[in-house]
């Protein structure tokens, strides 16, 4: 008993907490509207989850997520407006109908391709700089990332012009906005294909393997012939690309591409990651405990709105779990040795 309660004591947890809060809400809680609300906020974070899952296994870390979520969504908001970037600065300063009116007028709209790869490479392109500075460099991960997450939200905040970018396409919008003709969100959708991918290559791929070789000895790995260097630098670029996606639905969802976007999510993606099994000294973990785990995070997120309590003390609570989680690490490792 002891033994199963230890494996699955945060599903149990889950599930406790599930059917407190339909008690505690009923007829609110546990219907469809919610669960998708739940879906749709848990898609965002979740895709930054999957990212910060890859670099916490080789048992690194990355801050700066967050602004690079905010930088990728600002950069696609301003190639998705319609009749073009130029159009998204008239939008800004004069309302988006005189923009409406100019953009009809001489329509230099993007392909929507263009705004989706643009965050894609924007996330990839500071994942890539993340990693060459910490694997190649020597520079402490910690340090690096915090770094890369004020440098990110100032270019951010330029790009935009320190404001934010409302002025977007209908077919851009419905990325985020949109559902199925059964009302399940395309952001569900999008979240599972991350999720399964990233299963895959954890677990039935040799670069899964090198990321919990890395993490778990880095020396026994590259006494293995594994290039540590190339694998960490691997992982802060998928990071990268996960907050580029990340960016990109939220930039979708909300209408809006903002600098301040994404703020405090890399403490979100740590939360689930951390709280669904994955150890910050790396090596240990899998994703679909990091998706439990932010399963968690949204659910008491979305069930203390329900019930009124204040964001200052579901902070303090989420920060009290992260504490409990890291400890129960720890010392489950102690007991191992």
């Amino acid at each position: 008993m002891k033994k199963f309660l230890s494996k699955y004591a945060m599903v149990v947890a889950f599930l406790v907490m599930v059917i407190a809060l339909s008690f505690a809400r009923p007829g609110v809680f546990l219907t469809f509207r919610n669960a998708m609300n739940i879906l749709r906020q848990t898609a965002v974070i979740g895709v930054i989850t999957v990212g910060m899952a890859f670099v916490l296994l080789t048992g690194g870390i990355d801050l700066s997520v967050g602004s690079i979520l905010a930088v990728s969504g600002v950069v696609a908001a301003l190639l998705a407006a319609p009749g073009g970037p130029a159009m998204a600065r008239v939008g800004f300063r004069h309302g988006e109908g005189v923009a409406e009116a100019i953009g009809s007028a001489g329509d230099g709209t993007l392909p929507l391709i263009v705004p989706v790869l643009a965050a894609l490479l924007v996330g990839a392109l500071i994942g890539a700089i993340n990693g060459i500075m910490i694997a190649v460099g020597h520079v402490t991960p910690f340090i690096m990332t915090m770094g890369m997450m004020t440098i990110a939200r100032g270019v951010a905040l330029i790009i935009s012009g320190g404001g934010q970018l409302p002025y977007l396409t209908d077919s851009f919008k419905a990325i985020g906005k949109g559902n199925t003709s059964f009302g399940i969100p395309y952001l569900a959708f999008i979240f599972i294909g991350v999720l399964l991918i990233a299963a895959i290559v954890l677990k039935y791929t040799r670069y899964g393997r090198s990321l919990y070789a890395v993490g778990g000895n880095e020396m026994a790995a590259r006494t293995s012939g594994i290039n540590a260097t190339a694998v960490r630098m691997s992982a802060y670029i998928v990071s990268g690309v996960c907050a580029g996606l990340a960016g990109l639905l939220l930039a979708s969802r909300t209408a809006v591409g903002s600098p301040q976007a994404g703020s405090g999510y890399e403490l979100d993606a740590i939360a689930g990651c951390v709280v669904g099994g994955i150890s910050l000294d790396g090596g240990v973990g899998n994703i679909w405990g990091a998706l439990l785990g932010t399963l968690f995070i949204s659910v008491m997120g979305n069930g203390m709105d329900m019930l009124g309590i204040t964001t200052y003390y579901q902070d303090i609570t989420k920060g009290i779990i992260i504490i409990l989680a890291v400890f129960y690490d720890m010392n489950s490792k102690r007991m191992k040795d």
